[in-house]
């Protein structure tokens, strides 16, 4: 577990696989990877990485957000795209305990735009090796848009539910919230129907947003990109069903844009 300043925790599960564990020393490269906005090392595209990780012989690391893995919530308060100090405590951590080995970083959905929102705020201070950020939320705008309609609103339907299990998994630490947003938790969480639902009753309130807008204006990522400065690659399918092609296209535009006038100062 990694402690956080508002009493909150994370935790940082470190994969045992046999092959790595053989030859592990200091020089061995670590590979941290965020899951998106439910997932964690139980869900199956974790399972999948890890097993790309260990098979190339690094070593697998997951960093959970908040509530996640089967972790207790000890505040009443979630993580979002834009919880930059909760990864910045948990690759603080990494980089303490294991100060030789190069880190690098993958995350997907929203573990992606927090990624690459952490780098971009950490800029030339950043101790990451690389990134790689898979089907980021360049503009939550439009991303939550493209939830909801697409696939007849399946995949948002999704995880809505998920979203609901987790809210009844941590009722009790979220309690406090009742008094503060004058709410009733066993009356909203059936409400959350999808990603809107669960920003509008708990995300931009609980983290000072205000309002679901806000939030999704303030944690994209597309207008940080220009402030990373470690080698990064980012990808997203052009049919993914929560980042719109349209705002790929724009990004890929913006990024390719700031490559062509900069002049790189180490190999990418």
């Amino acid at each position: 577990m990694v402690q956080l300043e508002d009493r909150g925790q994370i935790s940082v599960d470190w994969i045992e696989c046999p092959n790595v564990e053989k030859v592990f020393n200091e020089k061995t490269p670590i590979v941290v990877f965020l899951p998106g906005l439910t997932g964690d090392r139980h869900c199956g595209y974790s399972k999948a990485l890890i097993r790309e990780i260990a098979r190339r012989k690094f070593k697998p690391v997951i960093l959970n957000h908040r509530g996640c893995a089967r972790t207790p919530l000890t505040t009443p308060k979630f993580y979002s795209a834009d919880t930059i100090g909760d990864a910045r405590a948990g690759f603080g951590h990494i980089h303490r305990t294991h100060p030789q080995n190069p880190v690098y970083a993958i995350g997907v959905s929203l573990g992606a735009t927090i990624l690459g929102n952490f780098v971009a705020a950490e800029g030339e201070a950043c101790k990451l090796k690389g990134v790689v950020a898979m089907c980021a939320g360049f503009d939550l705008f439009s991303c939550t848009k493209n939830v909801e309609r697409n696939l007849f609103g399946i995949y948002n339907m999704g995880l809505g539910i998920n979203l609901r299990r987790k809210l009844r998994e941590h009722e009790d630490a979220l309690k406090p919230l009742e008094n503060i947003l004058k709410i009733n938790l066993k009356e909203e969480i059936p409400k959350v129907k999808g990603m809107r639902d669960f920003d509008q009753l708990i995300t931009a309130p609980t983290l000072g947003y205000g309002f679901p807008d806000n939030y999704y204006r303030v944690a994209s990522l597309g207008p940080r990109l220009k402030d990373i400065k470690v080698p990064t690659l980012l990808f997203s399918p052009t049919d993914d069903p929560i980042p719109p092609y349209v705002s790929i296209e724009l990004v890929a535009a913006i990024y390719l844009s700031l490559i062509h006038i900069s002049e790189p100062t180490r190999p990418y």
